[in-house]
């Protein structure tokens, strides 16, 4: 659990970045390969 919080603290500023919903699906994506990874 605490890789998930990691990831995501460090991803956050981008996630504010990225606010084009042509990047929505390779957010999706990461998010998909983040739960493979800590799974």
């Amino acid at each position: 659990m605490d890789r998930i919080i990691f990831i995501f603290w460090i991803f956050s500023p981008i996630f504010k970045l990225i606010t084009n919903k042509k990047y929505l699906w390779y957010i999706r994506y990461l998010a998909s390969q983040a739960k493979f990874i800590c799974v």
